[in-house]
């Protein structure tokens, strides 16, 4: 299934949020507890260009030893961000992106699934980064609903390799976004230090 128009709705989302960071926040928490708002921005920076390899059928080596390592923030690195989410999003905007499989390291997996887990990656850690930021995170209704689609059906996988937490009790009216982020153990109501 090609999901390029959400996921180009989620690219355009995260571009508002991460453009809109103050940089003293860097060390803020955020509601995804491996990460403070550093370790979350090195994190995006250093998945983008696997991503756009992955929608390009290239090849991609990851270290992920350097994930950890390196600290991209000390330059312009909201421009750096924002300069990767276009070119992910130019990637990901043929139906040939999301044909095939890709591979990564030592594996080989369909294309379709890297592009629905970026499509999540991009909602969810977009919501992460704009509440650590005190700022609102709003996206659309294919967003959400993707979103929560993906992370449903892929929730005891991703809980299991420890990239999930435990699932957060929601009430039943809550928006898709909301579940799609319980489900993913976070707190729609997470408002950390610092928000107001």
């Amino acid at each position: 299934m090609n999901l390029h128009q959400p996921l180009s709705d989620a690219v355009a989302r995260m571009a508002t949020v991460v453009g809109s960071v103050d940089p003293a926040r860097l060390s803020a928490a955020t509601p995804c507890a491996e990460y403070d708002v550093r370790g979350l921005v090195n994190h995006l920076l250093f998945w983008a260009p696997i991503i756009e390899g992955v929608g390009l059928h290239k090849t991609a080596v990851i270290d992920r030893a350097a994930e950890g390592r390196d600290d991209h923030t000390g330059g312009d690195w909201q421009a750096d961000y924002l300069g990767w989410l276009d070119r992910i999003d130019r990637a990901w905007a043929s139906d040939s992106a999301w044909e095939g499989t890709a591979t990564l390291g030592p594996a080989t997996v369909p294309a379709a699934v890297i592009g629905e887990k970026t499509l999540v990656e991009l909602a969810v850690h977009g919501w992460d980064l704009a509440r650590a930021t005190g700022q609102e995170f709003q996206v659309t209704d294919a967003v959400a609903d993707h979103a929560n689609r993906i992370i449903l059906a892929t929730a005891d996988e991703t809980r299991a390799m420890r990239m999930f937490g435990p699932p957060v009790t929601v009430p039943a009216t809550a928006s898709a976004l909301d579940r799609a982020l319980a489900c993913s153990g976070r707190d729609p109501q997470w408002d950390g230090p610092g928000l107001g």
